[in-house]
């Protein structure tokens, strides 16, 4: 019976790619369409999110239950993003000088 209830909770389906936020990663949909509500991957938990398609809910959710902070995550991935177009320019520039 526990092994159903494990087997059932990882068949989760990825938010659909026009859902560009990183919190998507830590959530999914059990039937694969969205709804009102979208269930966490990490504790299996359904977390709300607005129609409007706002996910300050689930945001909230992973840093208040998993310690996750997309804040911070975010701000690396800009920082990396930053030095690789960085990296691009001093190339382009070298390779015409």
């Amino acid at each position: 019976m526990a092994e159903q209830v494990v087997a059932d909770k990882l068949k989760l389906s990825d938010a659909p790619k026009k859902l560009k936020s990183k919190v998507w990663q830590y959530f999914g949909f059990r039937d694969g369409s969205p709804t009102d509500k979208a269930k966490c991957k990490l504790c299996f938990t359904d977390v709300a999110y607005a129609e409007s398609g706002s996910t300050t809910n689930l945001m909230q959710h992973v840093k208040r239950k998993h310690n996750v902070d997309l804040a911070r995550l975010k701000e690396v991935a800009q920082v990396q993003l930053l030095k690789s177009r960085a990296r691009k320019v001093i190339l382009f520039l070298f390779e015409f000088c």
